[in-house]
Formats: C-alpha cells, sequence, structure tokens
C-alpha cells in the first residue's frame, strides 16, 4: 500500500468502512503516517508498557542513573540520532549547532520557563555530553544525558518520554525511533522537530511533511547566521 515510500499515508478509510471484519491486516513496505494511528495511539501507548513491565522500570529509573527529574521543574527532552545518518545520503542526523539553538530558542522563547531541565537521549552518548560539557556548562539549565544500556530496545525510551519528559525537541526528524517516541509520548506533551530533515536530494522524495508530522506538533527551523557560541 505505502508504493516503497516510508512516510506517505495512502488513505484506508474505505477499507475500514466497507469491512466488517473484527480485526484488518495491512500488508506494506512502510507505514510510517500518523495518520494511520491516531485513533489507537492510546491503545498502543499503554499495550507496550504492559507488555514487560521491566521496560517500564528501565524507562522511568534507570536510563538516568536512578536521577528522579524534578517535576515541578519543565523537563525538555532532546532526542539525539547520529550513528548510520552521518553517513546516510538521505536522512539528516542531529547536528551540534542545531540542538543547541534549539535547546536555547525552546527554553526562552517557546516555554518562558524559570525553571528548566533538559535531558538529551538517544543513540549517540559520548556526542551528547560533549555537547552538553561545551555549550550547556555555565548555562541556568540543569542538563542530563542518558545512560548507554545496551539491552535496552526501543520501548525503553518511549516509556522514558512517557514518564519524564514534559516537551520533545526532535533533532533528527526523520529518525524512526525519534517519531515513534515523540508520537508515543502522549496527548499533553510539546513536540517540537527540526524541518532540515533530509539531506539534498534525500528523504524528502518519499516524505509528505502532512502525512508524517501531526499538525499539533510544532516546526523549528534554525536562523542561516546562527553560530555555535565560542568560549
Amino acid at each position: 500500500m505505502a508504493q516503497g515510500k516510508c512516510c506517505v499515508y495512502n488513505g484506508i478509510d474505505e477499507i475500514i468502512k466497507n469491512n466488517d471484519a473484527p480485526d484488518i491486516f495491512l500488508k506494506g513496505v512502510h507505514f510510517q503516517s500518523f495518520k494511520y494511528f491516531r485513533n489507537i495511539s492510546d491503545e498502543i501507548r499503554s499495550s507496550i508498557l504492559l507488555i514487560d513491565r521491566n521496560v517500564a522500570k528501565i524507562g522511568r529509573n534507570d536510563l538516568l542513573g536512578g536521577v528522579s527529574l524534578n517535576a515541578t521543574n519543565h523537563r525538555l527532552c532532546t532526542h539525539i540520532r547520529r550513528g548510520d545518518f552521518i553517513a546516510s545520503p538521505l536522512h539528516m542526523e542531529s547536528r551540534e549547532d542545531f540542538t543547541v539553538w534549539a535547546v536555547r530558542h525552546v527554553t526562552d522563547e517557546k516555554l518562558k520557563e524559570t525553571n528548566v531541565t533538559v535531558v538529551l537521549f538517544g543513540n549517540d552518548r559520548t556526542w551528547s555530553l560533549n555537547v552538553a560539557g561545551k555549550y550547556f556548562n555555565n548555562t541556568r539549565m540543569r542538563l542530563y544525558v542518558t545512560n548507554a544500556i545496551r539491552s535496552a530496545t526501543p520501548a525503553v525510551d518511549f516509556a522514558f518520554v512517557q514518564y519524564n519528559c514534559d516537551s520533545v525537541i526532535l533533532t533528527a526528524s526523520a529518525s524512526t525511533f525519534g517519531w515513534w517516541t515523540a508520537f508515543l509520548a502522549g496527548p499533553h506533551k510539546n513536540i517540537y522537530y527540526n524541518t532540515v530533515f533530509s539531506k539534498p536530494n534525500g528523504i524528502e522524495k518519499e516524505l509528505n511533511v502532512t502525512d508524517f508530522f501531526p499538525p499539533e506538533w510544532i516546526p523549528l527551523t534554525m536562523p542561516s547566521d546562527f553560530r555555535l557560541p565560542t568560549s
């Protein structure tokens, strides 16, 4: 049904309307559009945590080494995806300039909260620690980087965000893990995403923005003249 494209919605409304079977199975390449799942997102979210209670425990407590985030602070979680995206000709990876700009912009311009706790989580802890040390050591916000747990599944990140985050920034917003983490975060969380998700002539050919990003998500476009601060 998805015609080989990752992030395009091919309407199934007529299939559902004209079929009275209790279950409908779709066969295709990808179904990465919020439009397929919006009406059952609560069921998916609760099912993930019920499947394995250990997943919920790791997500709630272990990724931060037992640190409990102060719930009176606004908890801004920033998803990092590098790894294979760095060499990919299609996907834009998390980059220092956007990550630093986005965290500061959301904190100062969007949230305007006095007390903000920032958490960097994703698939490159070493890179995240380096960014935190270089650019956030002298800021007023508290900043944490999640631990790398080799045995952890993507569901651990889903659980982490549900329990520990009020807002989420997707710095590499074509990331499948990042997208699902944000989509399953819960209906009352602010989701921000990088509008530059593709390299030139990359994944934008397979991704329909209006099918991929829910309309309530907030786009972030870094100014072209932004430069990383120097020490």
